[in-house]
C-alpha cells in the first residue's frame, strides 16, 4: 500500500504510521462485528475505507 501511495523520505515514514494504526482499527472493528453484527457488512466497509481515507488524505495532500 505504501508504494502505490508514491510517498517517500518523511511523508512514507508518517503514511506507514497511519497504515498501521489503520489495520488496528480494521482489526478491532471486524471482531466487533463478528461478535454482534449491529451494523452491516458494507457499512463495515465503508467506515474502513472513510478512516484509510481520513488517514492518508491529508498526508498525500500534503506530500503533492
Amino acid at each position: 500500500m505504501l508504494t502505490a501511495t508514491g510517498l517517500t523520505g518523511h511523508h512514507r515514514e508518517i503514511a506507514s504510521v497511519a497504515l498501521l494504526a489503520w489495520l488496528s482499527f480494521v482489526r478491532t472493528i471486524c471482531v466487533e462485528w463478528l461478535l454482534d453484527k449491529a451494523i452491516s457488512r458494507a457499512e463495515v466497509r465503508d467506515v474502513c475505507l472513510h478512516a484509510l481515507l481520513g488517514a492518508l488524505g491529508p498526508i498525500i495532500e500534503d506530500a503533492g
